[in-house]
């Protein structure tokens, strides 16, 4: 038997296989959005803000780095085991995470929930390509992006309503009945004769794989909000990435049996499709992450509108996928789709930038979240189905692995580098003669205030509380406080004199035109903040544009290889 061969698959049970891997993706998939709209509830819950995003923060970092081993774990030991093995993990941490204690409990349940959910999706990338050939391969990534699509979508939703009418803690145990169906639905359905092979797993690449992952993760994450690039903590943390990288090739180069076979980068079509799914992987990640700020705080939409404008992005997510399987299974091969698929998305792209403005139609952004859904529907499921078709089985799982590891990379690049940019765009449209008169009034205003206009109003309510009392040292003599009131006032000589009036009535007078100018000034602030904030949402997705633009340059050099449509 040859090497390439010793892994095959039972064919007359995958359509019953099918349902359950279906199952099993689409709760992963859930559980990456699902959390977010019960992030609150679960800082209320255990008194803890400072640290709630790391819910959400140990999923993602573990889940990256245990896609080279489980790659490199199905590889050596065929599909099966790796699959189920991932997917227990991730339902039993589903369990923990419900029960979670504590604040720390729950981040470490998190932590322990991504390794099983990183390795299910690189395991579960390579089965398709175990299973399947050809165009049929193809069309089997586009029925995942679907349903992944819409279970994502539909996270949030589920995650509100969960969090609302029953317990935060569902969003988690809700996991644990239907993955045990998920389960047995894949131990029995999936069966593969697989011939053992004397290698054995690379145990120092993979720590020197996470030397250079958690430090770079790190430095994005924290680099340009939380510290500044130029930190000592982040050049450490970039510093220690650069070097453990280094370490990382050289063992990767020397070793005998290595986590990673550096010769794939060898294979043009390997290249270029990690490239490009590297940069496709910044562009959609900054497309739903930035536009719930931009509908919410300037075109002041709810929270659940909201996110059915961004639905309208998973419908064009559907058509694209369905589009892309039907053509590649009639022509065979993948390159035009490709091509087409990048272009639907930028000009997506670049119309869902022209449409953002403080008072346009809200219709048109939705339109263009439809085009941008089509292409991103139609490229997606045809980067690993392409890449898969260039290699043997042989490396089928490490090969499948590293792509949705760069994948998993760009998207953390991207929205690290965009929410610097967000920050930065803030900074700088901040009004200079708002911050003078917002100083006279003794008013703090962050950057975060303005990233969410509505908190402005809070930040007001002091003022209103001092100035009445300003207004009675000023008639008491004060000159301090009299200063006060005529820089506020803008007061001419004139009504210098009738601000020493002492009577009652113009001491209210003057109390009634202060609080006026108070509030002409919180209008004021809050339409400068809502206007900061929209141009830097639209310099975002200028940087999602040249995301797309990147993967497009990448993508037209990708081979135009045929699908193979038997076991090579």
């Amino acid at each position: 038997m040859p090497k390439e061969d010793r892994i095959i698959p039972a064919p007359t049970l995958k359509k019953y296989f099918l349902p359950s891997f279906l199952l099993a993706v689409s709760l992963v998939a859930l559980d990456r959005t699902v959390v977010a709209t019960a992030l609150p509830d679960i800082a209320s819950t255990f008194g803890s803000t400072t640290k709630y995003s790391w819910v959400a923060t140990a999923y993602l970092l573990t889940s990256a780095m245990i896609m080279p081993v489980a790659g490199r774990w199905t590889d050596l030991a065929g599909a099966k085991k790796p699959l189920l093995t991932a997917f227990g993990v991730f339902t039993l941490g589903s369990l923990l995470c419900g029960l979670a204690p504590s604040m720390d409990m729950l981040i470490l349940a998190r932590a322990f929930q991504g390794v099983g959910g990183g390795a299910m999706l690189a395991v579960g990338t390579a089965a398709i390509g175990l299973m399947f050939e050809g165009p049929k391969r193809t069309k089997m990534f586009a029925l995942l992006a679907a349903f992944s699509g819409i279970a994502a979508a539909l996270g949030p939703l589920i995650g509100g309503l969960l969090t609302e009418y029953v317990s935060w803690r569902w969003i988690f145990f809700i996991n644990f009945p239907l993955g045990i169906a998920a389960f047995i639905g894949l131990s029995r359905n999936l069966q593969e004769e697989v011939v053992p092979k004397d290698e054995r797993m690379d145990w120092g690449g993979a720590i020197l794989c996470a030397c250079w992952t958690v430090p770079l993760f790190f430095a994005f994450s924290l680099g340009g909000s939380e510290l500044s690039w130029r930190s000592y903590t982040i050049l450490g943390l970039l510093a220690t990435a650069l070097v453990s990288l280094v370490l990382f090739f050289w063992r990767e180069k020397t070793h005998k049996e290595p986590l990673f076979q550096l010769t794939l980068f060898l294979n043009k079509c390997f290249r270029q499709g990690s490239l490009a799914y590297f940069f496709i992987g910044g562009a959609t990640t900054t497309t739903v992450l930035f536009l719930p700020l931009y509908l919410i705080q300037v075109r002041g939409l709810s929270a659940p509108l909201a996110g059915l404008a961004l639905t309208a992005e998973v419908a064009g997510l559907m058509v694209g996928n369905i589009l892309t399987s039907r053509i590649t299974a009639r022509r065979g091969r993948y390159y035009g789709v490709l091509v087409v698929g990048n272009l639907l998305a930028l000009a997506g792209l670049w119309g869902l930038r022209a449409s953002l403005s403080a008072e346009g139609d809200v219709w048109l952004t939705v339109m263009a979240l439809v085009v941008v859904g089509v292409g991103f529907g139609l490229s997606m499921p045809v980067y690993p189905s392409a890449v898969q078709n260039s290699v043997s089985k042989e490396r089928m799982g490490t090969a499948s692995s590293a792509l949705q590891f760069f994948r998993i990379l760009g998207a953390a690049l991207g929205t690290a580098l965009m929410g610097a940019v967000m920050v930065g765009t803030l900074h700088f449209k901040f009004p200079e003669r708002l911050q003078h008169h917002l100083g006279a009034l003794g008013v703090e205003c962050s950057v975060t205030d303005f990233e969410e206009p509505s908190k402005l109003k809070k930040v007001f309510i002091k003022p209103f509380h001092d100035a009445e009392k300003k207004i009675d040292e000023a008639f008491a003599g004060d000159k301090d406080a009299l200063k006060w009131v005529i820089d506020l006032l803008q007061l001419n000589s004139q009504e210098v004199e009738y601000l020493k009036n002492e009577s009652p009535l113009a001491r209210e007078a003057l109390k009634a035109r202060v609080h006026k100018a108070i509030e002409n000034l919180e209008t004021s602030v809050e339409t400068a903040g809502r206007q900061a904030l929209l141009e830097a949402v639209r310099n975002v997705y200028l940087g999602a544009l040249m995301f797309m633009a990147l993967t497009f340059l990448c993508t037209l050099f990708l081979p135009n290889l045929p699908l193979q449509k038997k076991e090579s």
